[in-house]
């Protein structure tokens, strides 16, 4: 579900402690938040309460589903109510307890919700999880499974906080049951969410497929499909999303969107372009979710096929993501550059300086470390955009370094407005690149990509909407510097396997270097990826005809 509708959600019920639970209802109620099914997960905590003494264990897990809706407005507040109905402070609470378990539960709440302020100690919430297995009050794959959600839930750590090592333990300890219980679905479907929280796509996609054979579908067959996407499997997802993509419960034009843009990768163009032209469409007094799939249909459309005739500059919508609007912004900009319509590129980066920080909104920090901007930067000597924030901007007034406390939305608003400025910072580079300056634009190209690097990415597609080391690879392949524009698309294809653009930029920097047995192999790949696409198709006759790189 796209994160949209979750900032469009009415205000969340209140959550209170709940009574003694039956037992087949709370073991339903667990299945279903292992399931991510949340909204289901806490109707079923609610039946379980009965008179008598209060249930740590479902009033931790109704709590604990509002953990993956950081940006629901509400959510941290619902999850607090349930903690603070336990008593008012901890000693009211700890006074409550009865048994290590319910010690154990306790101490994961405060771990989520224990903070006036939005914040979540994962570390401590996710260890209180795994030694939960410990006491007997939960069985070992429960207690796993537990730490599974909490894990794939939580912002990615880049490998050094402790819940890396729990991730580990629960990776090893889950196929150990999956050897002995093959049928067991969310299992498997906990491996899918974990595989690709450590970036092992392969791994993610083997069990995904298990879990998309499932006859009716699955309720999670979205992760798995997810995971096919990310693994760069795009046969498998196009065939995958052809069969059950109706089933999905997706707004009808997120998932067209997605289906298109698996098809543009397979190099099908004239069917994806079918799929996208009802999305370009769509009239300008429709709901603004179906709106931003427009957007987002112009910006993949233009990026992924390079019919840069095809860009226009078009009003932003009111309300819009700012990452979605500077996307289609990048687009139209990019088609400028390329077509020679440099007023084009020029309006849309004035356009994106609206999307950057106006000294009120805070940006918070992208980097611990920024190169010093380059002579010519945009704000130096011409109109554009300012340089990517290495820290908040402080507000009218405000005085010391202190940052301001955010909510969960202002956060959701910063990464979106810190991806906006990466896209501006991208078509940056492509204008002053096409100006002659093009060490200045590959340094600026390789700035953007380190900031894009620390944000948290997406599964369906590309954002930015042009890979960021995709694009250093374009801009070094064009400058004739063959052996660093081949690093740069190895390091996209780290991010997105089997990425044809990508794949298509290392074939022909290889073959510029010489470099005959990396061009062989990355033409091979491709052919396998585009073996159903257009013949007619430029780039594909590129790869398909016989001649030696």
């Amino acid at each position: 579900m796209v994160v949209l509708l979750a900032l469009m959600a009415p205000p969340v019920p209140r959550v209170v402690a709940l009574r003694g639970a039956t037992q087949d209802t709370t073991s339903e109620a667990w299945t279903l938040f292992h399931r991510f099914d949340d909204e289901g997960a806490r109707e079923a905590f609610a039946r379980a309460s009965s008179p008598g003494a209060v249930s740590f264990a479902a009033t931790a897990g109704s709590a604990l589903t509002w953990l993956p809706h950081p940006y629901q407005p509400g959510s941290y507040v619902a999850g607090r109510e349930a903690l603070l109905a336990l008593g008012a402070t901890r000693e009211a609470r700890l006074a409550r307890t009865s048994t290590n378990a319910d010690r154990l539960w306790l101490r994961m709440l405060e771990a989520a919700f224990g903070s006036e302020q939005p914040s979540h100690s994962w570390p401590e919430l996710i260890q209180a999880a795994e030694a939960l297995g410990a006491t007997g009050a939960v069985d070992h794959r429960s207690s796993v499974l537990l730490a599974a959600r909490l894990i794939v839930s939580a912002p990615a750590t880049g490998g050094s906080a402790p819940q890396d090592g729990v991730l580990l333990r629960s990776v090893a300890a889950l196929e150990e049951w999956l050897a002995a219980s093959a049928d067991d679905i969310d299992v498997r479907h906990s491996l899918v969410r974990m595989y690709l929280r450590r970036g092992e796509a392969p791994q993610a996609r083997r069990h995904a497929r298990v879990l998309l054979a499932q006859q009716p579908p699955h309720p999670l067959a979205e992760a798995a499909l997810r995971a096919l996407t990310s693994a760069g499997d795009w046969a498998g997802a196009t065939d995958a999303m052809k069969a059950i993509g109706p089933s999905l419960g997706l707004p009808d034009s997120t998932r067209d969107l997605w289906h298109a843009y698996l098809l543009l990768q397979e190099g099908r163009m004239g069917e994806a372009e079918a799929l996208l032209r009802p999305l370009w469409a769509i009239p300008a007094d429709s709901a603004l979710p179906a709106r931003v799939s427009q957007a987002r249909a112009r910006a993949l459309w233009v990026i992924e096929s390079r019919r840069w005739v095809d860009a226009r500059l078009v009003p932003s919508v009111t309300g819009m993501e700012p990452d979605v609007v500077a996307g289609e912004l990048l687009a139209a900009g990019v088609a400028g550059v390329r077509v020679g319509n440099q007023q084009q590129a020029m309006d849309a980066l004035a356009r994106m300086a609206l999307l950057v920080g106006d000294g009120d909104q805070a940006l918070p920090v992208v980097t611990a470390a920024r190169p010093a901007p380059l002579p010519g930067r945009p704000g130096v000597n011409r109109p554009g955009v300012s340089a990517i924030p290495t820290s908040r901007p402080m507000r009218p007034g405000a005085t010391g370094t202190a940052p301001v406390t955010e909510e969960p939305a202002a956060v959701r608003l910063g990464v979106q407005r810190r991806r906006a400025a990466v896209m501006a910072q991208q078509l940056e580079a492509y204008s002053i690149f096409a100006e002659g300056r093009r060490d200045e634009a590959i340094v600026l190209a390789r700035q953007a990509a380190a900031v894009a690097d620390e944000l948290p990415s997406e599964a369906m597609w590309p954002v930015p909407v042009k890979p960021s080391h995709e694009l250093v690879g374009d801009l070094l392949l064009e400058a004739r510097r063959p052996l660093e524009a081949m690093a740069a698309y190895q390091d996209s294809l780290n991010r997105w396997p089997m990425r044809p653009l990508s794949l298509l930029g290392l074939y022909r920097a290889a073959t510029l270097a010489r470099d005959i047995d990396r061009a062989a192999a990355a033409r091979a790949q491709l052919s396998s990826v585009w073996k159903r696409g257009d013949r007619n198709w430029s780039d594909i006759a590129e790869v398909t005809v016989t001649a030696k790189p």
